[in-house]
């Protein structure tokens, strides 16, 4: 039986290894090997997207967008690559607990995965958070929810991404615009009066935001760079503007694993 990367490698042979992004890969497969997608065609390039980035089998051209692939050489030299899938390490986490085999759900789209945090956020921020599943524009765009713990009076400025989201061209301009929408006083009157807070909550997280003790968290679905690097080069980006230097930016990867009778394990970093 031929699987989605076996096809996607037979494309690039058929192509003599050209460089191709998802889409022109997508276009040039054998459609029938994909299953029941919700989202359709754009959940199927997803599919594909996600096999092939960090993949060992692929070199990535990042000058284009979106990035074109190719295979590595010694790949496009073997003759027979039906075994590729055991030769190169590619298949996603597996865990076996109570003698059950959980498998990683791979998130094409990200309200599914947003779906899961909004679900299981106190595995992420703590047994005492709660979450606010609010939409407030914050500078120029949208956070995807507010999450307030009352034990550290800490606000956290949640945004949920997919690790396929470029990282620069997509994650880090939406970090920057919190942080300059944080400074605007009307985006913070917005963020005050205009939220139902609990009335548990409400005065302590009006102080919060007038002390600027808030954190930007990004909860991804695969860290496939390495954090301090990217924390410092924002903080770059940001000096500046951003005059309060207690404000932190968390990266946390979430990762959601299912057994056949669809029981749940959750993994963070």
């Amino acid at each position: 039986m031929v699987t989605i990367l076996q096809e996607i490698i037979n494309v690039f042979k058929k192509k003599g290894n050209a460089w191709l992004d998802y889409n022109e890969i997508y276009e040039l497969m054998n459609k029938s090997l994909f299953g029941p997608n919700k989202y359709g065609v754009r959940g199927h390039k997803n599919i594909v997207y996600r096999i092939i980035l960090g993949n060992p089998l692929f070199d990535v051209d990042p000058n284009f967008k979106p990035k074109k692939f190719k295979l590595k050489q010694q790949v496009f030299a073997e003759k027979d690559t039906s075994e590729v899938e055991t030769v190169y390490s590619t298949s996603e986490t597996k865990v076996f607990a109570n003698d059950d085999i959980f498998e990683e759900v791979q998130f094409t789209e990200e309200p599914d995965f947003e779906k899961e945090i909004k679900e299981n956020y106190k595995f992420i921020f703590g047994p005492d958070a709660k979450y606010y599943d609010v939409k407030s524009k914050i500078g120029n765009r949208i956070c995807d929810g507010i999450v307030f713990n009352p034990k550290n009076k800490k606000v956290y400025i949640l945004e949920v991404e997919l690790f396929i989201h470029d990282l620069y061209g997509h994650i880090v301009p939406q970090i920057i615009d919190f942080f300059n929408g944080m400074k605007d006083e009307k985006t913070k009157r917005a963020l005050k009066y205009n939220i139902e807070w609990e009335k548990g909550d409400e005065l302590s997280i009006i102080k919060t935001i007038d002390e600027e003790n808030y954190d930007i968290v990004v909860v991804i679905d695969r860290i496939t760079f390495k954090i301090e690097e990217v924390q410092n080069n924002i903080s770059e980006l940001i000096k500046n503007f951003v005059k309060n230097k207690d404000i932190n930016i968390i990266f946390r990867e979430f990762n959601v694993f299912v057994d056949k009778n669809q029981n749940k394990i959750f993994r963070i970093k």
